[in-house]
């Protein structure tokens, strides 16, 4: 086919416009959108990052060891983490920072706190860790501030109260979690069996205060005691009755008065004294009240009252009613009366 004048005019044409843009983004600065940086020049010793198909951006190294870290959203050069915590020697107040390890001496001065960093520049996992450094804290407590953040989801200072306790606290982005260890600088720790009866009151075995063992002992929710029938020493002793509880609120309770030498069980929000060998039964128990009844004497009722005593008095008397009391008297003269002698002899004719 030939080529025309008006084909080799059109194919010029374009060679020039091709010619041309080369040579305008030669001279000039390429975009990102034909695969340049969109800059004449690169940040000295700085790292290239992307932004789409706007101009490259840069990390610059920062501080000597630094390291290239994600933010979740940007790359940042931040210092290398830690390999461990430092540690610092406190007996005052003091004001923790994180990764930090304060070993916490209550022994020289006093009770004293610790308080907590801000969470407001920290991220998940930023610790501190608390010890007993005098293995005095049961003594003189150790507070932790919490700085207006919470442990353990509670709005409250951490009290340390255990002797030669060691506490990590760990920020989860929430609140202060706590892990405690006690023991690693004498503390004590109480040590029990692998197993135990449900709702069982400990013992302590032997004398160490460290070692506590089962016991057949048990104590309900509802405060109800259990016990085996075995030979125990409760006491009940009071001094008079009038330090005796409420018979009312221990309705069912029983308790020993000193003074009166004598047991009591509440009841009908009353005490009421138990009898025993040495106590007269009342009228109102069914007894006498009197603990001898008067020799050869006939036992009159007196109420409520222990009852009193007729004496046989003179040879021959009787016991006879005035209307009111029984009383001994003599009997009237023997004989026929002037009132007898005249019913006869209406009787008999006489």
């Amino acid at each position: 086919m030939p080529i025309t004048q008006v084909a080799l005019s059109n194919t010029f044409n374009e060679f020039r416009v091709t010619v041309n843009d080369i040579a305008n983004t030669v001279n000039g600065v390429a975009p990102v959108t034909l695969g340049g940086t969109g800059l004449a020049t690169l940040t000295a010793n700085s790292l290239m990052v992307g932004a789409g198909t706007a101009n490259v951006t840069f990390v610059s190294p920062g501080s000597a060891n630094n390291v290239l870290t994600s933010n979740g959203t940007n790359w940042v050069s931040t210092a290398l983490p830690a390999a461990g915590l430092s540690y610092v020697y406190k007996t005052a107040n003091y004001t923790t920072q994180n990764l930090e390890g304060v070993l916490a001496n209550t022994a020289a001065v006093g009770a004293f706190t610790v308080t907590l960093p801000a969470v407001g520049g920290l991220s998940i996992g930023s610790q501190v860790v608390i010890s007993d450094a005098g293995n005095f804290w049961g003594t003189n407590n150790l507070t932790i501030g919490r700085n207006g953040a919470t442990i353990s989801d509670s709005a409250s200072d951490l009290v340390c109260d255990i002797n030669g306790a060691s506490v990590q606290l760990v920020y989860d982005g929430t609140t202060w979690e706590v892990y405690s260890q006690v023991g690693g600088n004498g503390g004590n720790v109480v040590v029990g069996p692998g197993s135990a009866s449900n709702n069982a009151i400990t013992r302590f075995d032997a004398t160490t205060g460290k070692l506590i063992k089962n016991s057949l002992v048990t104590i309900a929710d509802d405060g109800a005691i259990t016990a085996p029938a075995v030979a125990s020493v409760i006491p009940f002793y009071y001094a008079t009755t009038s330090a005796f509880p409420s018979a009312a609120t221990y309705h069912g309770a029983v308790a020993h008065s000193h003074a009166n030498g004598a047991m009591y069980f509440a009841h009908s929000s009353a005490w009421v004294r138990m009898l025993d060998e040495n106590t007269d039964v009342t009228v109102a128990q069914g007894g006498t009240g009197l603990s001898t009844l008067t020799a050869n004497s006939v036992i009159i009722g007196n109420g409520t009252s222990s009852p009193t005593f007729v004496a046989p008095s003179s040879n021959g008397n009787i016991l006879t009613s005035d209307g009111t009391n029984w009383i001994s008297s003599t009997p009237a003269a023997s004989g026929v009366t002037t009132g007898k002698a005249i019913a006869m002899a209406l009787v008999f004719g006489g």
